[in-house]
């Protein structure tokens, strides 16, 4: 019977030592161990960090390109060459030509809509432009940050446009309609026939304050679309901003209310009957 223990107890050690099962803790590994044992670590560099702004607009702009490269009009301003889109109106008389103005940081959404409005108006007889400013991640503030900040930009888009069509009309939304208002009134751009401008705001409450002022002091045909999800900047003096062109009780002037949600079908076939209605009240049609 001792012997059976024994011959077990043997076969078992032996059977730890071959599998490597055996119980004991491994060796201690030493500094001068791992650094024979390990490879040197690479260094591994770091990606360079791009913000979402500039990612988007990266992306927009490739999407944009691919789809309307025969409609690309190249701008140059200065040492900067602006892409513009420009569409010609498919009937034989043109009524009037319409310049879209976004911000170049990736609102893909908003031009979408321009893109989606100038498909409407051209099929109708308008010409149209939809320019795409160049900006960092920070829009002007204040309106004396505005005068210098697009002024170049825009006048080189401007002197873009063929002057054919027998009106002009800027439309723009925003914190860029509120610039555009700052740079009329300093006399540095050059006044279209009408001014369109969407939920006009600047982010900041002394000067969006000035907005009514502007507008009341902007010499020519003026529309005023606001919305019920605006930013609150644009709701913050929309009631003025009624008031001021009530005030002024002129035809070629007007404050509307869109409703509905931005950037469908049903939204830009009603900006569309919105100022065409106004061009006949005004006697452009």
């Amino acid at each position: 019977m001792l012997v059976l223990v024994y011959l077990l107890c043997t076969d078992l050690t032996y059977a730890q030592t071959i599998t490597g099962t055996d119980t004991q803790a491994p060796p201690t590994s030493t500094a001068e161990n791992d650094s024979a044992a390990t490879p040197p670590k690479e260094e591994v560099t770091q990606p360079a960090i791009i913000s979402f702004f500039g990612l988007q607009s990266q992306r927009f702009a490739h999407d944009v390109q691919r789809q309307i490269t025969d409609f690309i009009l190249p701008v140059s301003v200065g040492e900067h060459v602006l892409n513009t889109l420009q569409y010609q109106a498919i009937t034989p008389r043109v009524k009037a030509h319409i310049l879209f103005i976004t911000a170049g940081f990736g609102n893909s959404a908003q031009m979408q809509m321009y893109l989606e409005l100038s498909s409407v108006f051209v099929d109708a007889g308008y010409d149209t432009m939809i320019a795409t400013l160049p900006v960092g991640e920070e829009l002007p503030a204040t309106l004396a940050d505005a005068s210098e900040y697009w002024a170049e930009a825009l006048n080189g888009i401007i002197n873009a446009i063929d002057n054919a069509s027998p009106y002009s009309v800027v439309y723009a939304s925003g914190p860029i309609a509120a610039t555009l208002l700052a740079l009329y009134d300093k006399q540095r751009l050059p006044l279209p026939n009408a001014l369109v401008i969407q939920d006009v705001f600047f982010a900041q409450n002394d000067e969006n304050q000035k907005l009514p002022g502007l507008i009341e002091r902007f010499p020519n045909a003026l529309l005023d679309f606001s919305q019920s999800r605006a930013n609150r900047w644009s709701n913050a003096t929309l009631k003025t901003r009624q008031q001021t062109i009530r005030r002024q009780n002129l035809r070629q002037k007007t404050q509307r209310h869109l409703y509905g949600m931005p950037i469908t079908g049903k939204q830009r076939h009603l900006i569309y009957k919105e100022m065409t209605g106004w061009f006949n009240r005004i006697g452009w049609l």
